[in-house]
């Protein structure tokens, strides 16, 4: 039988969709694994690493649904044989990716330091045996799969058991697979996250690429000596060595920008494009095999001839893969546009209430935030210096480098001193003085300071640096100085440290 064009051209979309679903994917699994060692320090650079990758990791498995729809589909004897042949091994696969899944969705409902450390557990879990199991999986694809085809019953016949799986190649295979992730996960978290978290997952990837890169080229070197069928296409076609030749391009270029530009951005669009070309490396070296058999029985590979649907089916497919594959890449670069933005450790609370359902919302920031007013003129009539961030219930007062407070007001009694650090500018004018004191307004109002004991207008610092001056301790009143030495007493913005 010939093959046709339809059968070469979904050939190549399903080695595409595969190589899409490691770059995309890879990003989670490599995240996940580094949570035991770059989310040691505390739950906030833990919950900053779910942040990172909870908004895409469902939509990453997408991918994965629709290379197994396309092999079903556009393949379905391979289909068939591959999934009676790996069934033990595809069975473990899924239920890590269950488990996975059931961890981003179930880790912020409930505020326990043991039940999110069994959270995590099991993610990092889940997170090194998928890769490792798609590894061996491709790898005997690469190797070949004791088939042999029974002419009488029209059937292949598996002929061997899990253990036969685990050649040193394919075990190879698996644990390139897991360094690969791990180094596409630092690199892409070094890219997501800012402050000492990403120096952390930077130095991480710089760690991790040098190794990655050895066991990429003795895998490669290997593959010439423990596999039969894979060269012999490179070797029909002089033109498909463009392909490992540009995957070495991109890997290593994935390290210079990492190294030498200090531009992780780049660095991960190169892993990505390394991993890409990589799985269309081992994909062409089968052609036209879909999974070719290492014994020695005449027609026991499955190639495009014997295994493909019918030219209909495939032209049917083709139409509607053409629009709605597109449309899938557009809004999955949408998708990264407006959900990729820097995740900052410090920020994202530890208590469930405020986490919200979602993954995509886990460490969300409360709505509720405290007010500190700026300007000239009454309290009623101030501005906010914008939204504060809330921490696990706490009000947390961090203002922008050029937020400065301004005096609007003056203790009734004495003027104020111009050459004080505190008060700088203030007006010396006499104010009469209130018969009662002024009430401390809510978090809802703004903040005011006023002397101890006596009735007197309010008056705001000029520094906003001044604000908590004993967080955790002050239990909703805190004592600061005033130039004359007066102690004076404020109640915090927002609820009690």
């Amino acid at each position: 039988m010939e093959i046709e064009w339809l059968q070469v051209v979904w050939f190549i979309l399903w080695g595409v969709l595969w190589g899409v679903y490691f770059m995309l994917d890879g990003f989670d699994f490599g995240g996940s694994m580094w949570l035991p060692i770059l989310g040691a320090a505390s739950e906030r650079e833990r919950t900053a690493m779910y942040k990172a990758t909870g908004p895409f990791w469902d939509g990453n498995e997408v991918w994965l649904i629709t290379a197994g729809g396309v092999t079903f589909a556009a393949f379905p004897l391979a289909y068939a044989v591959l999934f009676s042949s790996l069934y033990t091994a595809l069975l473990i696969l899924l239920f890590c990716l269950i488990l996975r899944g059931v961890v981003f969705e179930l880790r912020f409902q409930w505020d326990n330091p043991y039940y999110r450390m069994t959270c995590d557990g099991i993610g990092v879990l889940a997170s090194v045996v998928a890769p490792l199991l798609l590894g061996v999986a491709f790898s005997n694809l690469f190797r070949g799969l004791p088939l042999q085809y029974d002419s009488a019953k029209d059937f292949f016949m598996f002929q061997g058991n899990i253990l036969n799986l685990l050649h040193p190649y394919c075990l190879l295979g698996g644990v390139l697979f897991v360094v690969m992730f791990l180094y596409h996960g630092a690199i892409y978290l070094s890219w997501r996250v800012v402050g000492d978290l990403q120096k952390k997952a930077l130095y991480m990837a710089k760690f991790t690429w040098p190794l990655f890169l050895l066991l990429f080229l003795v895998y490669v070197a290997l593959t010439f000596f423990w596999t039969d069928h894979f060269i012999e296409p490179y070797l029909t076609s002089k033109l498909l060595f463009a392909i490992p030749l540009l995957c070495a391009i991109l890997f290593i270029s994935s390290g210079y920008y990492m190294y030498f530009k200090n531009s992780p951005g780049r660095a991960a669009l190169a892993s990505c494009g390394g991993i890409l070309t990589f799985t269309l490396c081992g994909v062409m070296g089968m052609f036209p095999n879909l999974i070719p058999s290492r014994l020695d029985y005449p027609g026991s590979s499955l190639t495009l001839a014997n295994a493909s649907s019918s030219n209909l089916t495939l032209g049917i497919m083709l139409a509607v893969a053409v629009v709605f594959v597109p449309t899938v890449i557009i809004y999955q670069i949408w998708a990264h546009r407006k959900l990729s933005w820097p995740v900052k450790a410090d920020y994202w609370p530890s208590r469930a209430r405020t986490a919200g359902a979602h993954s995509s919302q886990a460490g969300g920031i409360s709505p509720r935030r405290p007010r500190i007013t700026r300007g000239a003129g009454p309290l009623t009539s101030a501005r906010p210096l914008g939204p504060l961030p809330r921490l696990s219930g706490h009000a947390v007062f961090r203002p922008p480098r050029a937020a400065r407070l301004r005096p609007f007001s003056r203790l009734s009694g004495r003027p104020l001193p111009s050459q004080s650090p505190l008060i700088r500018g203030a007006r010396s004018r006499r104010a009469s003085p209130s018969p009662t004191p002024p009430a401390h307004p809510s978090a809802d109002t703004g903040t005011s300071v006023t002397r101890s004991g006596t009735g007197t207008a309010p008056l705001v610092l000029a520094r906003a640096q001044d604000f908590c001056v004993a967080p955790g301790v002050c239990r909703g009143l805190a004592a600061v100085r005033t130039p004359s030495r007066r102690a004076l007493s404020r109640r915090c913005p927002g609820q009690p440290c």
